[in-house]
């Protein structure tokens, strides 16, 4: 019986064995050899292109993939507090590699950070610039010529160089921001008081705050390139109109010949509270070079009362 039992277990053993050495010869006979493995890659034309062409991925994806090395992503005129660097390398092309000079620039990099953290060149030397006043050095640049900028942590290596062309375009479409009169603005005022009893010689004049200009550290900064300035039209009236910068648009031969100069200034007059009816008013403003007319901003609406 034990006998039995032996020979029922070395048989059972043995069919064991014989199926396993059958199933592995399946196994190697359907599993692609390393040299299938080479040949099958070098016939997939995608695959062989995935390997020869660089990945192209959004600036956004760059960001994350970059290394510690910070680097300029884009660069172009406007300002755009949430522009995003896709949208700003679009217009860069658009504008053929072209910074429009006395306009504002928007630098987008690796990261993002306070202005005051990074360091700036032009064209490879040695001067340090800060990055609030990149726009306004961009605007002292010659119409037509080619530059560099290149950005850096502080006591950090620089980036690669980031080249474009200054020349006068077109102005981007501009706003009035506040308007004031002494030292009342609208907003947050809701009108300007007409003066009652007015002396001779005593002036009331607007001041106007308009965005689309380069940043400074004050709102008037931007009055000290030569290529821009910013004309008014109130009350839709084409034929009176004001100006801001005035005296660059006087070297570029336009005359606002009702404006006042203020004092010893560039700043201009443009228009006398006293001198309007009560009621409803609005502004526009434009920008304009000595080439090309800007469009004119959305109204900013205000009024005057007593």
């Amino acid at each position: 019986m034990l006998r039995h039992r032996m020979i029922v277990f070395l048989v059972a053993l043995l069919v064991i064995l014989v199926i396993a050495l059958l199933m592995n010869s399946v196994g190697s006979s359907t599993k692609p050899s390393q040299s299938d493995n080479v040949t099958s890659t070098g016939n997939n034309s995608a695959t062989t292109t995935a390997r020869q062409t660089p990945t192209v991925v959004r600036n956004s994806q760059l960001r994350d993939m970059s290394d510690s090395t910070l680097q300029i992503l884009a660069m172009c005129r406007g300002w755009y507090s949430l522009l995003i660097d896709d949208e700003c390398n679009e217009k860069f092309l658009v504008d053929n590699g072209i910074l429009g000079l006395g306009e504002p620039v928007t630098l987008m990099l690796t990261e993002t950070s306070f202005p005051e953290n990074y360091e700036h060149r032009f064209d490879g030397t040695g001067v340090i610039t800060s990055g609030l006043n990149i726009s306004m050095t961009i605007a002292s640049f010659v119409p037509g010529s080619t530059h560099s900028l290149q950005v850096r942590r502080k006591q950090e290596g620089w980036s690669a160089p980031f080249v474009f062309q200054v020349d006068l375009l077109p102005p981007l479409k501009n706003s009035i921001e506040a308007l004031c009169i002494s030292e009342v603005c609208s907003p947050p005022a809701t009108g300007f008081t007409k003066p009652v009893l007015v002396t001779d010689g005593y002036r009331y004049p607007f001041v106007e705050y308009i965005s689309g200009v380069p940043m400074t550290d004050n709102p008037f900064g931007w009055l000290d390139q030569s290529y821009l300035w910013a004309e008014l039209m109130l009350d839709n009236n084409s034929k009176d109109l004001g100006c801001i910068n005035c005296d660059v648009a006087i070297d570029a031969g336009v005359i606002f010949s009702g404006r006042v100069r203020f004092m010893d200034s560039d700043v201009f007059y443009n228009w006398d509270l006293k001198h309007l009816e009560i009621g409803d008013h609005h502004l526009r403003v434009r920008l304009r070079n000595s080439m090309y007319v800007g469009p004119w901003s959305e109204e900013f609406k205000f009024k005057v009362v007593r």
